[in-house]
C-alpha cells in the first residue's frame, strides 16, 4: 500500500518518527495500571461467596 502510494505522489516521503511513540508508552502503562486498580480493590471488598450470591439474582 505504502510503494504504490509513492510512486503515485512522487513528492512523498513517508518518515517514521519514534518521539510520538515514546511520549504514549508511559501514558498508556499509567493508564493500564490506574484504571483495572479502583475495580480490583472494589471487587476485593466483597468475599467470593458474596459475589456467586449476587450473581445468581
Amino acid at each position: 500500500m505504502l510503494g504504490s502510494a509513492c510512486s503515485i505522489f512522487w513528492f512523498f516521503t513517508y518518515r517514521f518518527t519514534v518521539l510520538p511513540v515514546l511520549i504514549v508508552i508511559p501514558l498508556f502503562l499509567i493508564l493500564g495500571i490506574a484504571v483495572p486498580l479502583p475495580a480490583c480493590r472494589s471487587i476485593a471488598q466483597h468475599t467470593m461467596v458474596e459475589r456467586l450470591r449476587e450473581a445468581e439474582r
